[in-house]
């Protein structure tokens, strides 16, 4: 099974994407895969050189390329895969097989989780004005368009039912 999570930023992807690997999923992050080339090349690692690799080897190979690339890293067993960025990328691990999940939560929860793991935005205001450019690709079209969204606007405990519920939901749809 392979899971593909999209989302704005803070909105829980990654902790969502860490309770799958708890029940035993192998994870791998479009946006690791762009921190390694940085280090690779001997760049800083932060949000800026991210942005800018990512923009790169997608007008170079196409709005897909990040995709591509993870999926030579994609062998047999139970995948999520998180930083979905792009409608062709979401696209791509579709036609792969791959259920979308959208991971939505209230901006200023957003903004609180942001400053709370250190990154410097100083107001609600500057955060939303970077979060709309972030939206550039289409991640809300790509939420819109999952097959499952969830709401994080609750506890991780909240989370965990709810990526249950994910599993319960894709196995129902398997048997039948």
């Amino acid at each position: 099974m392979i899971l593909a999570v999209t989302g704005r930023i803070s909105a829980g992807e990654t902790t969502l994407c860490e309770i799958f690997e708890r029940k035993g999923f192998r994870r791998l992050s479009l946006s690791d895969m762009l921190r390694e080339r940085l280090r690779e090349q001997g760049k800083p690692v932060v949000r800026e050189t991210l942005l800018e690799l990512g923009d790169s080897l997608r007008k170079e190979t196409g709005m897909a390329a990040l995709a591509i690339l993870a999926w030579e890293k994609v062998s047999k067993g139970d995948w999520i895969i998180d930083s979905i960025y792009t409608i062709e990328e979401a696209e791509f691990f579709r036609k792969k097989g791959a259920y979308v999940i959208g991971v939505t939560a209230p901006a200023k929860a957003r903004f609180e989780r942001t400053r709370a793991r250190g990154e410097k935005f100083s107001s609600l205001e500057e955060f939303i004005k970077f979060d709309d450019y972030d939206q550039r690709w289409g991640i809300d079209k790509i939420v819109s368009e999952a097959d499952f969204i969830i709401s994080n606007d609750g506890t991780i405990e909240d989370l965990e039912g709810c990526a249950d519920l994910v599993l319960e939901t894709i196995s129902s749809f398997a048997r039948n």
